[in-house]
């Protein structure tokens, strides 16, 4: 006769010991992930650190909607077509808040743009201060009128890159990384706006030896305080515009004009780029006479 055999009971699960190994595999995954983190800590010190990024989103509200502008943006569209490479352009009015652009918030390499924010640390630090044989005011002359590259490194190497990070971080460019030499349009907005409030070191934005790209479209009633950026696929530039201050014909309102560039052919861009910075002037001179006020009448014939 057969043993009747009882079956075995199941162990029921281990809740707490199931959760306990879950979250184990997970803080494990978690620290192999940050490790090959910092395997990049060098290319980008600075990236990986940074706090969450509010989205480019907000600044719709300040956007330019007009038809006019539109129009403007749209001719601009029709002429890149045709171009090679991609163009990122912003123009920002100083006084009304207000922009517009084409992939403002798209990544592009500074180049030489990006040596604005050096120019700012020793403007700070004082152009009298020494850095070997040379003053903080021969430097920042030599990077702005020759694009000096050599000037650039010595400050580099006298601040750090992270202090240079840090001043970008405070010029409110949330989107750019000095070691990357990377940027957006809208950020580079942001450097010039605080270029703008800092006019003792506008002379040294002024009369370079690069006056080939937005300097074409403009008269000599008007002031440009600019930078250019030039590498391989890159021929930008970017800077202030506005009117000079003795020269009461001119009538603009100042603003900000980027124009940025990548993968581009020179041929292409050194042809594109003062178009676009012509059409632009073109419009923002008429945008202000529009909003100018009519003139007073003439003393002795007020009705």
């Amino acid at each position: 006769m057969d043993k009747l055999v009882r079956p075995i009971p199941k162990t029921p699960p281990n809740r707490k010991a199931l959760l306990f190994l879950f979250l184990f595999c997970g803080v494990i995954s978690f620290i192999i992930w940050l490790g090959t983190q910092k395997k990049d800590i060098k290319k980008d010190s600075f990236s990986w650190m940074k706090p969450f990024r509010i989205s480019y989103l907000v600044n719709q509200v300040n956007r330019d909607t007009n038809r006019g502008t539109q129009e403007v943006l749209e001719k601009i569209r029709q002429k890149l077509a045709v171009n090679t490479g991609l163009y990122g352009i912003v123009v920002y009015r100083l006084e009304d808040k207000v922009w517009y652009g084409i992939n403002e918030d798209v990544e592009f390499k500074g180049a030489s743009i990006l040596k604005v924010p050096i120019m700012s640390a020793a403007s700070q630090a004082g152009f009298d201060k020494m850095y070997g044989e040379y003053s903080g005011k021969q430097l920042v002359f030599a990077m702005g009128k020759y694009s000096d590259n050599e000037a650039a490194k010595t400050i580099i190497d006298s601040f750090g890159e992270k202090e240079i990070q840090s001043i970008i971080d405070d010029m409110g460019m949330d989107h750019t990384l000095f070691l990357q030499n990377t940027t957006t349009p809208l950020d580079v907005v942001e450097m010039w706006k605080d270029i703008y409030k800092k006019p003792e070191i506008w002379e040294y934005f002024q009369d370079s030896i690069f006056e080939d790209r937005i300097a074409p479209s403009l008269n000599p009633n008007i002031q440009l305080i600019h930078k250019v950026g030039t590498d391989e696929g890159v021929w930008a530039d970017s800077g202030i515009i506005k009117c000079q201050m003795t020269n009461v014909k001119c009538q603009i309102q100042p603003y900000i004009l980027v124009i940025l560039n990548k993968d581009t052919k020179r041929d292409e861009a050194e042809k594109t780029v003062p178009e676009i910075a012509e059409i632009i002037v073109n419009y923002e001179a008429e945008y202000a006479r529009q909003k100018l006020p009519p003139p007073a009448s003439p003393e002795g014939k007020l009705k």
